[in-house]
């Protein structure tokens, strides 16, 4: 069966959006304090490097919940990728509602 001009590019972009997911996933669990500093300096108007010594449990929880963010967006990654190269690539019309109604949801909760 001969695949139609948009699935070949959509296929293509919908899975480098997967794996740009998963690198942003692998970074947040990997180095949560290096995008964190900046979102929290914005946020408070204090430091990072002043708030962290003085309260430790506070700091290391933010820590571990930057880390779990980036294991959910890993795992979104993983599901995204998984239903591009099953269904998506190959036409199939739940792929496409799967990808379309999953964004709507993960975009509308921002």
């Amino acid at each position: 069966m001969q695949q139609a001009p948009s699935i070949k590019t959509g296929w293509k972009i919908m899975l480098a959006m997967g794996i740009y997911m998963a690198a942003l996933g692998l970074f947040l669990i990997a180095a949560p304090q290096v995008g964190f500093e900046k979102a929290f300096a914005a946020f408070t108007g204090n430091s990072w490097t002043n708030f962290a010594p003085a309260n430790a449990k506070p700091s290391e929880l933010f820590l571990i919940l930057n880390k779990f963010v980036g294991a959910n967006v890993l795992s979104a990654a993983a599901l995204v990728i998984g239903v591009v190269l099953t269904g998506y690539r190959k036409g199939a019309r739940w792929s496409w509602y799967t990808l379309l109604v999953s964004g709507i949801i993960g975009w509308g909760v921002v």
